[in-house]
């Protein structure tokens, strides 16, 4: 009998805590339903000037055979090379981007025929901007006797960039308390927390600032190059929070 009155006793015990605990959780989620929350986009843009030049050399050949365009492209690029270590470049400095031999074809007669080979190679360079020394840089690959086509972009270092994306997202954090405590604010409330953060795109944490590049392209036998005017790039960021009002 007094064992049959303490399994009683302790499950009434378990019921009493199983109904604290139901309690417990529908006042939690009442509690959550009965929050006003207020999604705000922090944005930040900066207009920032360029810091490095990114020269493109680009040497193509044809020849009838395989040697033969092989042996001009690296006549060329060894040109090339020479004329770019003169003007202080070391051979760690100059990449290769791109290098493809393939087999030429032409139509003629109804049906395509082999026509020999093509060749193709580029170099990059890059060095803080400097408007006497993209001039030199360009000349000085004239007397190369390569004569490559140029690309010319104007870009920002690595270590620069890298500052201002956290310049900018720390930016856009604070676009997005501003936002949030203008209208908390303007409606009779105020911030008391945060429920929500995204950033970056999907699941990502990475930043996704915008790049506007300054681009030319150019024969490099244009000896009386005019130096462009790197324009400035375009970067921006955004972060999506949302906070809770009272």
């Amino acid at each position: 009998m007094q064992k049959v009155c303490q399994q009683q006793k302790d499950f009434n015990m378990l019921q009493s805590k199983i109904v604290t605990s139901i309690s417990l959780v529908l006042l939690l989620l009442l509690s959550v339903e009965a929050q006003t929350t207020l999604d705000i986009t922090g944005v930040s843009s900066v207009n920032q000037k360029p810091t490095q030049t990114v020269v493109t050399f680009e040497i193509n050949h044809k020849s009838i055979s395989y040697e033969s365009v092989l042996d001009k492209l690296n006549a060329d690029i060894n040109g090339l090379m020479v004329s770019l270590k003169k003007q202080g470049f070391d051979a760690e400095d100059i990449t290769t981007n791109q290098f493809d031999i393939s087999k030429s074809r032409r139509y003629t007669d109804g049906s395509w025929k082999e026509d020999g080979y093509t060749a193709n190679q580029q170099l990059k360079v890059t060095f803080p901007i400097d408007k006497k020394r993209l001039v030199k840089v360009l000349k000085a690959t004239t007397g190369s006797g390569s004569e490559p086509d140029v690309d010319i972009t104007f870009s920002i270092d690595g270590e620069t960039a890298t500052a201002i994306k956290e310049e900018l997202l720390v930016a856009a954090v604070k676009d997005a308390k501003a936002k949030a405590d203008l209208i908390a604010a303007t409606t009779g409330q105020k911030v008391v927390g945060i429920q929500k953060i995204n950033y970056g795109r999907g699941s990502s944490s990475t930043p996704q600032p915008i790049y506007k590049m300054a681009e030319a392209r150019m024969s490099a036998d244009a000896t009386n190059f005019a130096p462009m005017e790197a324009a400035a790039i375009a970067m921006s960021d955004h972060v999506q929070i949302t906070y809770i009002l009272e």
